[in-house]
C-alpha cells in the first residue's frame, strides 16, 4: 500500500512540475502549452484522489490476545444469515454468514469492496461506502459503526428498542436483532 502511495505522490509532483514548466516555458504554440498545463493538472488531481482513496482504506487491526478468536468460524447453531428486509418485512436479499469472521457493510463504489453491498437500497445516499462492520469473535457476533455520517442503529429483538451505536464500540447482536444502516434494515437470523 505504501508503494502505491509513493508512486501516486510522485505522479502528483510530476504533474505540478509539468504544469509549472509548461507555464514558464515559451513553447511557441499556446495550444501545446495549454495542453501540457491541462495534462499536468489532471495528473495532479488524479494523484490527490488516489491518495485520498489509499488513506480511507481501513487500518489492519491489532492481533487479539487469543488468535483463535478472530479465525474461529461461525457456529451453525447461532446467527448464520443476514437478511435485507423491505419496509414491509419481506426478505429482499440474504447473505450467508457461515464460516465468516468479519463483513463490511456499505456501498460497493468503484474499487472499494464491501461484503454487504447496499448500493441498490433506496436509501443508498444515506449509507457510507464503509458504514459498519459485523465481526465474529469468541463465539459471538458484534456490530460496530465505522464513524458513518448518519450512524448505525440496532433494534434489539428481546425488548424491541432501538439503540444508537457509538462509533468504534462493538455491540453484541443476537438472532432477531435488526441493524439499521441509513434506514435500510438488516435482520440477523
Amino acid at each position: 500500500m505504501y508503494r502505491k502511495q509513493i508512486t501516486t505522490a510522485l505522479l502528483g509532483i510530476a504533474g505540478i512540475a509539468l504544469s509549472i514548466l509548461a507555464g514558464l516555458t515559451d513553447l511557441g504554440n499556446p495550444a501545446v502549452s495549454g495542453a501540457l498545463i491541462a495534462l499536468g493538472l489532471v495528473l495532479f488531481l488524479w494523484a490527490v484522489v488516489s491518495l485520498i482513496r489509499c488513506l480511507r482504506q481501513p487500518v489492519p487491526e491489532v492481533m487479539p490476545e487469543n488468535p483463535a478468536a478472530k479465525s474461529e468460524p461461525a457456529a451453525p447453531a447461532g446467527i448464520t444469515q443476514l437478511n435485507w428486509l423491505s419496509e414491509k418485512g419481506d426478505i429482499l436479499k440474504s447473505w450467508n454468514l457461515f464460516n465468516r469472521t468479519g463483513l463490511v457493510i456499505g456501498r460497493d463504489y468503484q474499487e472499494n469492496m464491501v461484503d454487504i453491498d447496499l448500493e441498490k437500497s433506496p436509501y443508498a445516499p444515506l449509507i457510507d461506502i464503509e458504514h459498519a462492520v459485523l465481526n465474529y469473535a469468541n463465539a459471538e457476533w458484534y456490530v460496530e459503526d465505522l464513524s458513518s455520517r448518519n450512524g448505525t442503529q440496532l433494534c434489539k429483538a428481546r425488548d424491541g428498542r432501538k439503540y444508537q451505536l457509538t462509533a468504534g464500540e462493538p455491540c453484541k447482536v443476537e438472532i432477531g436483532d435488526i441493524i439499521i444502516v441509513g434506514m435500510t434494515q438488516l435482520e440477523l437470523a
